[in-house]
């Protein structure tokens, strides 16, 4: 009887556990490819862009404890612009990234801006020049069809004409740099036309300009 009795007390669990199986927490997912790009560093990097707006004198740069509250006001007009236009806008720590479907902005294969864009680029050209004491990057993205290499010179073909429509506009050349993507960066399958016309677009990322961390 002494032996069931041991043995039955080495097979009970201590108080408040349980004898079925412990469940492992599955990993986290990884980063999506919207959120990569939104997270990527500067076109240039912030000390190359930051001597040469110095250089110019034309825009000073902001206070650390000004970014934000000028995000703020940037992010409420921008909203409004997307809300009718099909613009995306996210906030992230610091910056603020625009989506603008390829769809509407361009013709298939084409990097000449549609007309019927133009009136919100007007619109997004107005913030961007009214704020300026931020860093624009314009990068152009593309779906898997044609050529790898094609797709990457269509996509900065692409930035560059909406950064130069922004240059018109008013907003200085300074500020802004371009970066195409090609196919690199999707934020949908290219398996169907509805993915491929969601990964054929133009982010614009806003970052205020301040002085950069010295080592």
């Amino acid at each position: 009887m002494a032996i069931v009795v041991l043995a039955l007390a080495a097979c009970t669990p201590p108080a408040g556990q349980s004898n079925a199986p412990q469940r492992v927490p599955a990993p986290a997912p990884a980063p999506s490819a919207s959120v990569a790009a939104r997270s990527a560093p500067l076109i240039g990097g912030v000390a190359d862009r930051f001597d040469i707006i110095r250089a110019d004198g034309s825009v000073a740069p902001l206070p650390a404890t000004q970014v934000e509250p000028y995000l703020d006001l940037q992010e409420a007009r921008l909203q409004e612009i997307g809300r009718a236009a099909g613009v995306t806008v996210n906030r992230e720590a610091g910056a603020l990234l625009l989506t603008m479907p390829g769809a509407s902005t361009f013709g298939v294969n084409e990097a000449v801006i549609g007309p019927g864009f133009r009136r919100t680029l007007d619109s997004i050209a107005q913030v961007l020049a009214t704020y300026q004491q931020s860093y624009v990057d314009v990068i152009g993205h593309t779906d898997s069809s044609g050529a790898d290499v094609y797709n990457m010179t269509l996509s900065q073909r692409r930035a560059e004409s909406v950064a130069n429509y922004f240059a018109a506009k008013g907003v200085r050349r300074v500020r802004l740099a371009t970066l195409g993507r090609g196919e690199l960066d999707p934020v949908a399958s290219n398996d169907t036309e509805a993915g491929k016309a969601l990964n054929r677009r133009v982010e614009i990322r806003i970052v205020p300009i301040t002085q950069p961390a010295t080592s």
